[in-house]
């Protein structure tokens, strides 16, 4: 009995149908078949200070070494000037990394509500046999120790940086305050030299490569340091936010896979002349301003494995206390993470 109505069908349209559905299952079965289109790497915004004591940017200067970089994440860089300006960054989520000293960390949790962990170290100031930052004075000045330094104009890089509590301490040890018995002000590190030779500052910080230009010229000597003021400390940290490393563990993870791989080649005696020319590269800067010291016992400490030491930040936190720049004893270990760059 012959079918009727949408029931029917003929042996054309039989065939049609049944060539659609194999069609179909070829085009299911190349959608199954086929790779995952691969993932596009994920951007890591990382904060950076002054090269190459903040080594920040160097170590993603010879890819070879990195495993993940380019591949899982990029990164966007953005230079400050100091510490202090990256806690505003971090809190407002316009860097996910960024470079803290003890001072920027503990003043960005207490007064800014920075949620932050320190995962890797920098350098530490003040470690026996190395530098410590320096303030200088002229050779022929009036200022032979701190306590001439009343009624003088002292210069940092940032106020409430690392470099600003130093000057504080050291001069309350001697009875004296900012704007009553003496003067801070801001001078970024390239211009301090200039601003002390021309005498519109008594006394200017100096970072080590800033430090060895201008002994060399002459005409300069140390007056104080960094470890004279407040003992070994962890000058500066990388650190991230907590709210990131949640999110991205594994990115974080392999982030700092490749940190501390290029951390260990950068600060290995064998590679210092290599290192020495990618400094100078990034710094467009001869590599003669750097041999005397960078990568060296003349330089700032690195910690081998590139961790902060908790034992030393908690002696940076309690100080803060002590002389009354934070209101709270900050728990050191509740701010540092070392899981991401320690060794797996």
């Amino acid at each position: 009995m012959e079918r009727s109505g949408p029931e029917k069908l003929t042996g054309g349209r039989r065939r049609l149908r049944a060539a659609g559905v194999s069609l179909l299952s070829l085009l299911c079965l190349a959608l199954v078949s086929s790779p995952a289109p691969a993932a596009e790497p994920l951007k890591v915004r990382v904060g950076y200070g002054t090269p190459p004591s903040d080594i920040t940017p160097l170590l993603f200067e010879k890819p070879a070494l990195l495993t993940y970089y380019g591949k899982t994440y990029t990164i966007e860089f953005s230079h400050f000037r100091g510490t202090s300006p990256q806690i505003q960054a971090l809190a407002g989520k316009g860097i996910d990394l960024g470079t803290l000293s003890y001072t920027s960390l503990a003043f960005g949790i207490e007064r800014a509500g920075l949620e932050v962990k320190a995962v890797a170290a920098l350098n530490r100031d003040g470690q026996p046999g190395y530098f410590s930052i320096t303030w200088g004075v002229l050779e022929d000045s009036p200022v032979r120790s701190v306590a001439d330094l009343r009624g003088k104009v002292i210069s940092t890089n940032v106020i409430g940086g690392g470099l600003d509590i130093p000057i504080r301490v050291i001069m309350r040890k001697h009875g004296m305050e900012d704007k009553r018995d003496y003067r801070i002000i801001e001078v970024e590190f390239p211009n301090n030299e200039a601003m002390l030779r021309e005498r519109k500052v008594d006394a200017a910080v100096f970072l080590i490569p800033f430090w060895a230009k201008a002994r060399q010229a002459g005409g300069i000597r140390p007056l104080f340091t960094a470890a004279d003021a407040v003992g070994t400390n962890e000058m500066i940290m990388k650190v991230a936010r907590t709210e990131w490393l949640r999110q991205n563990p594994e990115l974080a993870r392999q982030f700092f896979s490749d940190w501390v791989k290029a951390w260990k080649w950068f600060i290995d005696p064998k590679n210092r002349d290599e290192a020495l020319e990618i400094t100078a590269r990034f710094t467009k800067a001869p590599v003669g301003r750097y041999k005397g010291w960078a990568f060296s016992k003349q330089d700032l400490y690195r910690d081998p494995d590139a961790l902060p030491s908790l034992e030393v930040l908690q002696r940076n936190f309690d100080l803060l206390k002590e002389w009354g720049y934070t209101k709270t004893r900050l728990n050191a270990a509740d701010y540092v993470d070392t899981s991401f760059a320690k060794p797996r």
